[in-house]
């Protein structure tokens, strides 16, 4: 019985794994194709993973304890090289949850107080005017950072007069986790690229 296989032999079955997993793939495209044409008549849609990813942390950080929320989002701004950042342990600190320090230049730094709210609705303008209270006389910036939205009023008085606010809602935080891997682990999937293969066969 032959147990080695020729380079003729090797070769062929290369090209026939090759073949099939062409046809494979084909068939799964076209299997593909007929989901979402029947996915269209009933005028449903599926939901990418990485959307549904989002979704869930959104979820995960809304409920979170309040400490734990200030905490998380402690870790976010050292993530983006604030330093000297900390939570609050006051119980009545004026709606102000944490402060740290911003280096603009090896000449300039800032002192930023940010403020944290596990909300599924709108932030309202009332609320964007009370922490620049918080901060005036305290701080040179101020972060108003929420797992929900901004009314369209509260995004005005973020900018009306200074200091500005600036204003991180939940699609933005989702967004600011990704690129730095925070609460979220990137995963990379790998396919045999078969015709690529198959050139350095012949």
């Amino acid at each position: 019985m032959q147990t080695h296989l020729t380079d003729d032999d090797a070769k062929a079955i290369f090209a026939k794994w090759v073949k099939v997993h062409s046809a494979a793939r084909a068939k799964t495209v076209e299997k593909e194709d007929e989901k979402n044409i029947d996915l269209s008549k009933d005028d449903s849609a599926v939901v990418p993973e990485d959307e549904v990813k989002e979704a869930e942390l959104l979820t995960i950080l809304r409920e979170l304890p309040p400490k734990g929320f200030e905490q998380f989002c402690r870790h976010l701004l050292l993530a983006y090289d604030f330093e000297n950042v900390t939570v609050t342990k006051q119980t009545r600190d004026g709606g102000i949850d944490g402060e740290g320090r911003l280096k603009t230049n090896p000449f300039v730094s800032s002192v930023v107080v940010f403020q944290c709210k596990r909300y599924r609705n709108s932030v309202s303008s009332e609320e964007v005017t009370r922490l620049r209270g918080s901060a005036g006389g305290r701080a040179d910036k101020a972060l108003l950072i929420t797992t929900g939205t901004f009314s369209g009023p509260a995004k005005e008085e973020a900018v009306r007069v200074s200091p500005h606010i600036e204003l991180i809602d939940g699609e933005q935080l989702v967004a600011m986790c990704e690129a730095k891997n925070l609460g979220l682990k990137p995963r990379t999937v790998f396919d045999i690229d078969y015709e690529f293969l198959a050139a350095f066969q012949k």
